[in-house]
């Protein structure tokens, strides 16, 4: 579950934080109050492709990627997660170390070929099946 949905310095955000709560969220506004812009954010976290002119300019003003969520501490994610770019995981505790050794164990490369191929599947079944393959190599009790 997504928890929270950070943006800074994207599009004609300066800076801003939306909260999630379990169920149903709504997004409601006039024209031009951004609901697109956050939506736009939302399909990047899920892996929609973003424009060369986004990633650079990010780049260019060292404007970190980070999650916050449930996601972000669940080890089988941890590959996908860092081959689409995040460089800032908040998680609770407990894990933390699974967590950390996947990412002290794995390239960046090797986590955006991990992305990419991801990206090619046509099903969810595909994907879990797949990061449960590649984090297994790397934490062989993890599944």
């Amino acid at each position: 579950m997504l928890i929270e949905l950070r943006l800074e310095n994207y599009a004609v955000i300066d800076n801003l934080a939306v909260e999630f709560a379990p169920g149903l969220n709504l997004l409601t506004g006039e024209t031009g109050a951004g609901k697109s812009i956050l939506i736009d954010a939302l399909a990047l976290l899920l892996g929609d492709k973003a424009s060369a002119d986004v990633i650079r300019a990010g780049a260019r003003n060292s404007i970190s990627v980070s999650v916050c969520g449930e996601m972000a501490g669940e080890p089988l994610y941890t590959l996908l997660l860092l081959g689409l770019g995040l460089t800032t995981f908040s998680m609770n505790g407990p894990d933390v170390p699974e967590v950390k050794k996947i990412i002290r164990s794995t390239t960046y490369e090797h986590a955006k070929q991990v992305a990419r191929k991801v990206m090619s599947f046509d099903s969810e079944r595909q994907v879990m099946h797949y990061l449960r393959e590649e984090t297994r190599k790397i934490i062989p009790e993890a599944f």
